[in-house]
């Protein structure tokens, strides 16, 4: 089962600083599972830097009325204990958020309890828009970037934890579809190339054209100094694309 999960946080840094706004989608196949979405008030309020409450567009005397971070520990263990599973933590950097998950388990002294509940490997759809990204127009890969691209609304306004994992999770819909179709035409790419080299090796060798590990192929220098051979790679490699 896929945990996607958002974070606003008081800060940068998962130690010093605290998550004030925390949702998590729980979604199986494709279905969503259950909702968890609370506010809580940082365990350090000493912390809390103002242009991160700005960008979240709460203020101190707001977070200062939320509830008790160990309350909203207890019910989410409770909750997340009802599935008796262990969740793929996914998200938009879901590194981010992971960090500060964990922490706020620490901080309550629930360490061995994350483990419990989630396994080690993350689902981000950050490291996946990077990965295909040389099919993407859009400037970065920021998730409000993403979203315009793709047509996905955000429920509510960007940077509240379940607008943003809510426009996660559907972005993950629109960008699988991407990387399996690259990877699709790198393997058919390679083979191709495979074929190629071994065809005409012995005419062409390996000092005429470079492949790097995606598949790419270059044209090298010492082929375009052959006439004969650099017609015979661009006649190849146009059949290629037909």
């Amino acid at each position: 089962m896929i945990a996607w999960i958002d974070t606003e946080t008081t800060g940068l840094d998962a130690n010093d600083n605290d998550i004030v706004d925390l949702a998590i989608i729980l979604e199986n196949k494709g279905e969503i599972v259950s909702t968890f979405e609370r506010k809580m008030r940082p365990f350090k309020i000493e912390n809390v830097s103002l242009k991160a409450l700005e960008v979240n567009g709460l203020t101190l005397e707001q977070i200062k009325t939320f509830p008790d971070p160990e309350f909203v520990y207890q019910e989410l263990i409770s909750w997340l204990d009802q599935f008796e599973t262990m969740f793929t933590f996914a998200g938009h950097n879901a590194a981010f958020d992971k960090k500060f998950v964990h922490s706020f388990f620490v901080k309550n002294h629930g360490m061995l309890n994350f483990a419990s509940f989630f396994k080690p490997k993350n689902l981000c759809t950050l490291q996946l828009a990077y990965e295909v990204k040389r099919q993407l127009p859009t400037r970065d890969c920021k998730l409000g970037t993403l979203a315009k691209h793709f047509g996905i609304a955000f429920d509510g306004d960007a940077h509240t934890a379940m607008a943003d994992a809510k426009v996660a999770m559907e972005l993950h819909k629109y960008l699988v579809p991407i990387a399996e179709k690259g990877l699709q035409m790198k393997m058919n790419l390679s083979q191709e190339v495979k074929g190629f080299i071994a065809l005409k090796e012995k005419y062409l060798r390996l000092e005429y054209v470079i492949i790097n590990p995606d598949g790419e192929i270059y044209i090298t220098k010492k082929a375009t100094e052959n006439k004969r051979a650099l017609n015979f790679i661009l006649k190849h490699l146009y059949n290629l694309h037909q």
